[in-house]
């Protein structure tokens, strides 16, 4: 077995593009790819758990053939804050971390969308119904394991947690932005340019939208499609153009875009307003540490 470690992780945020980012990534020929998108190796420490087998790390990139970029993306690291990144920064040597932003309310939209999507929360529960339950529990409360389902909300607090990744990685840290991935040629020339590999590998290629939310028509087809991508995920990941081709022959037959879905206006301005304080003093934290070019949400 190579014992090979990723010098690149993708850390952040759920719902923000990242497996966009992987897949377009993974297609590159100095780019390897984790087995698995999240293995969430380092995830641990968040959850005061015990660590698990090195050996277990190693297996995910055992097809490495000299790659110079070797890569995984767990978006769930984010949240460890400092415990996670000290790990990942002494584990894998001080590795290069990308973390996307998205606007913190469309992220969590996409997110309780998606948890419905497949049965992970009840298909009746309203936004309005979630975003109490959420409430509900404090923030002590919402790092343990077993309320992840229950964090959409709290996770878009990006200022809590930025700071120790900053403080970890230094320059070794890139921020890029959700909103950018609807150019995704130029998001990727400029995540080339960093990471030091061949940006013309991307000159004709078709980028498509990956993990897109969906809401369905028929429950009994929407069940079969989920137990068919999660259990055969490792499938799915070598063989993207069969799956590319049958997500949208399943798309048209049983899919309705989440976008129209729709969710009461009053809770989305209750939402908007929550995180108002937190995106204003998260744009001036990220201007201090020298990005200018941020999204509307960041300027409004």
């Amino acid at each position: 077995m190579q014992k090979i470690l990723p010098n690149f992780i993708i850390a952040g945020v759920h719902k923000s593009g990242t497996t966009s980012l992987f897949h377009y990534l993974n297609q590159h020929p100095d780019v390897l790819a984790s087995v698995d998108k999240e293995t969430n190796f380092f995830i641990y420490p968040k959850y005061q758990k015990a660590s698990r087998p090195i050996e277990e790390y190693y297996q995910q990139f055992e097809k490495y053939a000299g790659e110079k970029i070797i890569m995984e993306a767990s978006p769930g690291y984010f949240y460890g804050g400092k415990a996670i990144a000290e790990v990942i920064k002494e584990k894998c040597n001080n590795p290069k971390i990308l973390i996307i932003l998205r606007e913190p309310t469309a992220r969590v939209i996409s997110f309780f969308n998606r948890k419905r999507e497949v049965f992970q929360l009840p298909e009746s529960l309203t936004l309005q119904e979630y975003y109490k339950q959420c409430m509900n529990f404090t923030e002590s409360e919402l790092l343990m394991e077993k309320n992840h389902l229950y964090t959409g909300f709290e996770f878009g607090f990006y200022i809590k947690h930025i700071d120790d990744w900053f403080q970890t990685f230094g320059s070794n840290l890139k921020i890029m932005f959700f909103e950018d991935l609807t150019n995704p040629k130029k998001v990727m020339d400029e995540l080339c340019d960093w990471l030091g590999i061949d940006k013309g590998f991307y000159e004709n290629y078709d980028f498509k939208v990956q993990n897109k939310s969906v809401n369905y028509k028929n429950r009994m087809l929407q069940s079969v499609a989920v137990k068919v991508s999660f259990g055969a995920q490792r499938f799915w990941r070598n063989n993207p153009r069969l799956k590319s081709t049958l997500r949208g022959l399943y798309y048209k037959l049983n899919g309705v875009e989440a976008g129209k879905i729709s969710h009461d206006a009053n809770v989305k301005m209750t939402i908007q307003n929550m995180y108002g304080t937190y995106n204003k003093q998260l744009a001036t934290y990220l201007r201090e540490k020298g990005y200018s070019n941020l999204p509307a949400w960041l300027k409004e």
